[in-house]
């Protein structure tokens, strides 16, 4: 299950108002779920458990209605294409946007949101805008700030997956467990110190200091630091413990990119054709329905 942006129009007959207020009801709702957003671990208690009950029982009646008052184009599922444009897809995942980490934090929570048709062109230039800024070099002060506080919870995700197998292996009596040159692994992971949460740059982005050299910034070295021997301590873990339903195979060096790799992500081709996907459905006087 994911979280999509399906192609609409709201009927001919639906009240402006009602499909508006049901709108910003389905984004209030979701948005205020905490698990969605949270920039730490949620262990779940009973607060946490209710604001998320709530949320979604509030966010499900929103969307049960705005979807009564938009028309979808219709579906052929002998051919799987949609009747009205068959080279258009009838929906598109919102991580397009949302997973984009180089978008603003604020920008990505509002984006779970439907988008009427007569907002859609000006939330593309948005969109746009700022991944051509982005590309020609602007806002690096704020876009490394941002880097530093998505790069340190990757890290952190990291650092505690791999000392929650270090230690879940002191439990094992077997064999391999025992060996000599996991303990050694084992010890130094288990010594680690966690990395600590950097704040989101919540504040506007500015032109100031538009071209600087990262590495001058004593956070950005330290978290190269800390990635590398994180990175370097999975590799030395995945060779010693030998049992392949024990190794971190899915966490290493490309799970973090440098700050030029972050800013990468304003020229990843699945975004570029998102882009160019909402464009046609603003063409076609179609907005964008928030469907999970």
């Amino acid at each position: 299950m994911g979280i999509d942006w399906s192609r609409m129009r709201p009927k001919h007959d639906a009240d402006p108002a009602e499909v508006e207020r049901l709108i910003r009801r389905q984004a209030e709702a979701f948005q205020a779920t905490p698990y969605h957003w949270a920039t730490d671990t949620l262990t779940p208690d009973s607060y946490l458990e209710r604001t998320r009950e709530q949320s979604e029982r509030a966010y499900l009646e929103a969307f049960r209605a705005l979807k009564e008052l938009l028309d979808f184009p219709e579906y052929d599922d002998e051919t799987d294409q949609c009747r009205d444009r068959a080279d258009l897809a009838p929906c598109w995942r919102v991580y397009a946007i949302t997973w984009t980490t180089v978008f603003p934090p604020q920008w990505r929570l509002r984006a779970h949101r439907t988008i009427l048709p007569h907002e859609l062109a000006s939330q593309i230039e948005e969109w746009q805008s700022w991944l051509s800024a982005v590309e020609a070099g602007r806002f690096r002060r704020y876009l490394l700030d941002l880097y530093i506080y998505e790069a340190t919870m990757v890290l952190r995700v990291h650092d505690e997956l791999l000392k929650d197998l270090a230690a879940a292996s002191l439990s094992k009596q077997t064999a391999w467990a025992r060996r000599p040159e996991l303990a050694v692994v084992r010890e130094q992971i288990l010594g680690l110190t966690a990395p600590d949460l950097a704040s989101a740059p919540l504040r506007p982005a500015t032109d100031d200091e538009s071209f600087f050299d990262p590495g001058d910034d004593a956070r950005y070295r330290d978290l190269q630091q800390r990635i590398a021997e994180v990175c370097t301590l999975t590799q030395d873990w995945n060779r010693a413990v030998r049992k392949p339903r024990w190794r971190l195979d899915t966490w290493h060096r490309g799970n973090h990119p440098d700050f030029d790799g972050f800013l990468a992500q304003a020229r990843d081709p699945w975004l570029r054709d998102f882009l160019n996907w909402a464009e046609t459905c603003n063409a076609l006087g179609m907005g964008l329905f928030f469907d999970y």
